[in-house]
């Protein structure tokens, strides 16, 4: 049998392979004309890109969330021509497709004249991140008007138009997907390759050749690239694959697994492998991730509403779908269930898909809102033929639909405006902007975003362990390192005042009421922001001291670096030799001589790269917040000691890493040149050098 030609079977005519739609309509016998179908379809994508744009610019300069820069940070990474991701709890492929975008928007912004070249393009995202942010939410909502465009296609693959723009409909309306398109995230991308798998699924099952099982494995290792929980479509793979051998002639099915089985998995892993070529290159890195987050998934935190079963049932779907497209799946799920029991038509690659997918989803302890997207498309195709087989006994149900589709728009536009409000979590930082004095120290354990590039290092900063519950003496620990202020989320003190920071009387005492979370936030992850300050005083200098000129403030380690305008850097206090470990974080006080005439901000602006490649930004204010200093007399001239914290993260790659700082001046681009001293005619010198080491 050649492998380019349909399976034989033991009938003629198309009775072997099943029931099966034709691959494309050549009537309108659904009642839909073509031009009236392309009409409709581009009323669909602009309600789609409306629900999708609006509150496009929330919380920027700098977002919040889960996630919320991870896929930015290692796709900018890239550029810099070190193609590792280094990430491997998600596939590499939505990587290099945001860093081939980035590269593009290089290539204009440089034929524009916007940058002059990589550095700029580099100083652009560290001082206003904002743009990039905005165009990576574009690049998303963009991806899912395709995915609304793929989806209407699928319907007249099916043989019907009217179920094509029904499930685009659906697509384009449920709230979940429009939020979503709104983050940087991936599941925009997994939608859309989820959807491309289906429809290469859906040929296979109307017509077996090895030509499609080929195509509809290479589609599966697309999306599995994209997501690794993808793989579960690898279900209704098989189960077109055991349809088509039920249907052959005795003793085809050897050749079938050979011919259709074997050539797919072939496909499937290397189109997976192309696209993630590092699991195999640093497959030891990558295992260890892996297998960290193996067990994060199965952690247990306590279910929403006891099990995953019912808190998805009874909360996630209905919040993410909306109880209108609630119900309407479910009735479609159902539909297709008795369809594929007694049509076994292509209905049962959704129920496969979709039962196998929700089985795997509902047996992880880490439950949210977004894991049930790649069913969305399934389901919009299942609720969509019901509704237009319903269609054929009454035209009120097609406008019923249509009418009831409104309900989860409506629902989608308000999370719009709601996600373009200020969140909890930036009240929260906007307090401790304005109340937290610069210098003194903070534990969080939530995520606190910096919202200018001037606040990075304003305060000390120092992240909660990962651990599932805090403990009193954490909270001692970080006492005796001198943080004054715990930010943390309500849910993890609730009830618990009592035994983390004692009576009222005690050291530890409750500063501000906690910030409640408006209900459209993720259910799991946001019960308030709680800030506690402590009484007792701490046991380290803050993070900058001014002292009047020329009272001492001296370095062990003289620089002698002179920057224009007159500001020296006399020298810094040296690291010690032992290396660092990822995840800990050390000081370095480095001492400025500031002459009376210079702007009042100055930024410290900074760098560590090495062997291991770019490894943070140490750009903060000099003295952010010191009263002697942003209001001394034009005629006087101060010193400064500034402590700069130095965080290696928990992925940072080991090496030698140089620590090189320069000087701005806030109202002017670019670094201050150094016109003395080590690095004389560039803009940063190198002041201290660090290893990483396990």
């Amino acid at each position: 049998m050649s492998t380019s030609e349909s399976t034989p079977s033991c009938t003629p005519g198309p009775s072997a392979a099943g029931p099966s739609a034709p691959d494309e309509p050549t009537d309108s016998r659904d009642g839909v004309s073509r031009a009236t179908a392309l009409r409709w379809l581009a009323l669909i994508l602009v309600i789609a890109a409306v629900l999708r744009s609006v509150g496009l610019t929330y919380q920027l300069p700098v977002p919040t969330g889960p996630d919320h820069e991870c896929l930015i940070n290692v796709a900018l990474r890239m550029g810099t021509g070190d193609l590792n991701p280094h990430w491997f709890t998600w596939p590499a492929a939505p990587f290099y497709f945001l860093a081939a975008c980035y590269g593009a928007m290089f290539a204009v912004c440089r034929a524009l004249g916007v940058v002059g070249g990589v550095t700029e393009f580099k100083q652009w995202f560290l001082d206003d991140p904002s743009a990039f942010y905005l165009f990576t939410r574009m690049i998303m909502v963009t991806v899912g008007l395709i995915s609304v465009v793929v989806l209407y296609r699928v319907g007249c693959l099916l043989g019907s138009r009217r179920q094509g723009l029904l499930a685009a409909a659906m697509l384009a309306v449920t709230p979940v997907e429009v939020i979503f398109c709104h983050y940087q995230k991936a599941e925009p991308l997994l939608v859309l390759a989820t959807l491309l798998a289906l429809a290469a699924l859906i040929r296979w099952w109307q017509r077996d050749s090895a030509g499609r099982a080929a195509l509809a494995a290479a589609a599966i290792g697309l999306a599995c690239a994209v997501k690794y929980n993808a793989v579960l479509l690898v279900a209704p793979a098989a189960a077109t694959w055991i349809h088509h051998a039920l249907g052959s002639c005795r003793g085809q099915w050897l050749r079938l697994l050979i011919g259709r089985l074997a050539l797919g998995m072939i496909c499937l892993l290397v189109v997976f492998f192309v696209l993630n070529p590092y699991l195999l290159l640093d497959a030891q890195d990558a295992l260890r991730q892996l297998e960290g987050q193996r067990r994060f998934m199965q952690l247990d935190r306590g279910g929403l509403n006891d099990t995953p079963v019912r808190s998805y049932l009874t909360l996630l779907l209905p919040t993410g779908f909306g109880w209108a497209l609630f119900g309407v799946y479910g009735a479609g799920l159902c539909w297709a269930l008795v369809r594929a029991v007694r049509r076994r038509g292509y209905e049962v690659l959704l129920v496969v898909f979709v039962l196998a997918y929700s089985a795997v989803m509902m047996t992880q302890k880490v439950i949210t809102v977004y894991y049930p997207l790649p069913m969305v498309p399934a389901l919009a195709l299942a609720s969509a033929g019901m509704i237009c087989q319903l269609s054929g006994r009454t035209r009120l149900a097609t406008w019923g639909a249509v009418l009831l589709l409104l309900v989860p728009a409506a629902r989608s536009l308000v999370l719009d405006y709601q996600l373009a409000l200020p969140g909890p979590r930036f009240r929260a930082e906007y307090w401790v902007r304005d109340n937290v004095p610069a210098g003194d120290r903070l534990a969080r354990r939530h995520w606190l975003p910096p919202l200018l590039s001037g606040h990075r290092s304003r305060i000390g900063c120092y992240v909660w362990p990962q651990e599932p519950e805090i403990r009193p003496e954490q909270v001692e620990a970080f006492v005796d390192r001198g943080v004054r202020w715990l930010v943390l989320r309500a849910r993890d003190t609730a009830g618990r005042e009592s035994t983390l920071f004692g009576p009222p009387d005690a050291p530890l005492a409750r500063e501000i009421q906690r910030f409640e979370a408006p209900p459209w936030v993720l259910t799991r992850h946001a019960r308030g922001v709680v800030v506690w300050q402590v009484s007792r005083p701490a046991k380290v200098p803050p993070l900058a001291q001014v002292y009047a000129d020329p009272d001492a403030a001296a370095p062990r380690q003289r620089l002698g670096v002179v920057f224009a305008g007159g500001v020296e850097l006399l020298g810094v206090d040296p690291l010690s030799d032992a290396p660092m470990k990822p995840d800990t974080t050390v000081e370095l006080t480095t001492y400025w001589r500031v002459p009376a005439d210079v702007p009042r901000r100055l930024l410290v602006t900074g760098e560590i790269q090495g062997s291991g490649g770019f490894l943070s930004d140490l750009t903060h204010e000099l003295a952010y917040g010191i009263e002697p200093f942003v209001g001394r007399p034009n005629d006087q001239a101060c010193r400064v000691a500034d402590r700069i914290l130095i965080r290696a993260g928990r992925r940072a790659r080991f090496g030698e890493y140089d620590v090189r700082l320069g000087l701005r001046d806030a109202a002017r681009p670019g670094d201050l040149a150094i016109t003395k001293g080590s690095g004389t005619g560039q803009e940063r010198c190198t002041v201290a050098r660090i290893a990483i080491r396990p």
